[in-house]
């Protein structure tokens, strides 16, 4: 199962772990937040881990194939950076597995 971490430095992790977790409980997968720290959601076919801290917001994510895992970072870094257009976010990606 290929896996990757992508890191996303800003001051507002928690908001945007939120904001995030949100949009995809709103794009219909199953998502489980226990704080404003940490979030799961699972897409069906992989699974994505966010961690909050106060200097980054750092997700972890598995998918089935590397194909499936190259288009969920896509989506995920067009929506973080959609999110944090103002901040200026971005995210880098590193394959982990």
């Amino acid at each position: 199962m290929p896996t990757s971490e992508g890191i996303t430095d800003t001051h507002r992790a928690p908001r945007y772990l939120a904001q995030l977790c949100k949009h995809m409980t709103n794009r219909g997968f199953q998502v489980e937040t226990t704080d404003d720290n940490y979030g799961f959601a699972d897409f069906g076919f992989g699974t994505c881990v966010l961690h909050a801290d106060p200097q980054q917001l750092v997700m972890n994510l598995a998918t089935q194939d590397p194909v499936t895992l190259e288009r969920a970072q896509r989506a995920l870094t067009r929506d973080i950076e959609r999110f944090g257009r103002r901040d200026g976010l971005t995210i880098t990606w590193r394959l982990t597995q």
